[in-house]
């Protein structure tokens, strides 16, 4: 039996942190959470993991500096940037980063096709 894909998912929000990793589970995925997109990179050589889900606003690295960093380190993995403000906005700042957008309040239906679609499980 193949193991089940791991989604790494960093949010400071521990309300946000807890329920979407929550759902993750309930999509058949192993979850492993963090506080912070720190947390996330400074880890990151520990996972391996099959997508990555990224708080955009978060203190100290933003989503975007965290893609910015494992892009730099030649990582490959896809990642979804999350936001609940102006995501239109923010998107100008990962053009080039090979990233793809959800906006919060996330649909559970539309988390679990871009996991799926990510993870090719």
């Amino acid at each position: 039996m193949d193991p089940l894909p791991t989604i790494c998912v960093a949010d400071d929000d521990p309300d946000v942190l807890r329920s979407v990793s929550f759902l993750i589970r309930t999509f058949g995925f192993e979850v492993v959470a963090y506080a912070s997109g720190s947390e996330l990179f400074a880890d990151f050589h520990n996972q391996q993991p099959a997508c990555i889900l990224l708080d955009q606003r978060m203190p100290g690295m933003s989503g975007t500096d965290v893609v910015r960093a494992l892009r730099d380190l030649g990582s490959a993995v896809p990642i979804f940037l999350i936001s609940g403000h102006a995501v239109a906005e923010m998107k100008s700042e990962s053009l080039g980063l090979a990233v793809q957008w959800l906006e919060k309040p996330m649909d559970s239906y539309l988390l679990e096709a871009a996991l799926r679609s990510a993870t090719g499980k």
